[in-house]
């Protein structure tokens, strides 16, 4: 190969080389009319459809807040559909989520956990703004934290009462396992809801529940009976004859319903009846 020949064959390499990054560079060039994209014009659309998704949300839970008919005629809870717990401020919470538009099994969903276990804070909030609005839901969580601050110290004596039946707590489990295993589930909250009431129903349920189960009620541990779960026995009375002075008999009754009193309905009877009779002595006796 000449040099000649060399040198035109390089030439034309590097024409070659010039034309194909000539092509490279205008393939770079936006064609005329063609706009870059602009990540800030993006984020901007992005914020503007976040707000008028935020608009309509507020739009859609205002209409949501406006009265229904049932609300404006003050319709009363249906109790055949329903039910009624027997407590006002519950019922009212069930009587909001009726005239609401919101189903039972909407509102168990919503609220039962929460209810039963006496703990507001398993409710979804912000879902069941979502489905019933601010105002009812407001309403809802108020009725909701009223009725389980009221509830606990109610179901704590109870629980002690009906411990006092069945021998302890752990008797207690041992007891409902059993039933569950023998009885239909119906049957056997039945005797849950009889046992929750307290008193001499409690105790009926339980013995009648213990004989289902092992053909027999269960003799009772004294020891567990009187000692852990029934009411303390009273500090010696030395001033008896005199009685107590309106003080100390204000103080007792407030202590005997403090939060966490282990008293169960018959003993709390008891010693309440015990405290008039002293303050009736302390009003004779001029203190």
């Amino acid at each position: 190969m000449t040099d000649t020949t060399t040198a035109t064959v390089m030439d034309g390499s590097a024409q070659g080389a010039t034309h194909e990054a000539e092509g490279q560079q205008t393939d770079q060039i936006p064609a005329e009319g063609q706009t870059q994209p602009d990540p800030d014009s993006d984020e901007q659309l992005q914020r503007e459809a976040d707000q008028q998704e935020q608009q309509s949300e507020a739009e859609r839970l205002a209409l949501l807040d406006m009265e229904t008919e049932a609300e404006k005629a003050g319709t009363p809870l249906d109790t055949g559909v329903w039910g009624s717990t027997g407590h006002q401020v519950a019922d009212a919470v069930m009587q909001t989520l009726q005239n609401s538009g919101l189903s039972t099994a909407d509102a168990m969903d919503f609220l039962l956990d929460a209810a039963m276990s006496r703990d507001p804070s398993k409710v979804d909030q912000k879902a069941l703004v979502a489905k019933i609005g601010n105002r009812r839901a407001k309403s809802v969580m108020e009725g909701l934290e009223a009725y389980s601050r009221e509830m606990r110290p109610r179901d704590e004596r109870i629980s002690n009462e009906v411990y006092q039946h069945t021998n302890g707590p752990h008797a207690l489990q041992r007891l409902i396992a059993q039933a569950n295993e023998t009885l239909p589930v119906a049957e056997v909250q039945g005797y849950i809801l009889a046992m929750s009431k307290g008193g001499s129903t409690a105790q009926r349920a339980v013995e009648s529940l213990q004989a289902k189960v092992s053909g027999k009620a269960t003799p009772l541990d004294r020891q567990v009976h009187v000692q852990q779960y029934a009411a303390a026995a009273p500090a010696p009375q030395t001033n008896a004859a005199e009685g107590i002075t309106a003080k100390a008999y204000v103080a007792a009754l407030e202590a005997m319903n403090a939060p966490g009193s282990r008293l169960s309905f018959e003993a709390r009877d008891r010693r309440e009846a015990e405290l008039h009779e002293a303050r009736r002595i302390g009003r004779a006796n001029g203190i």
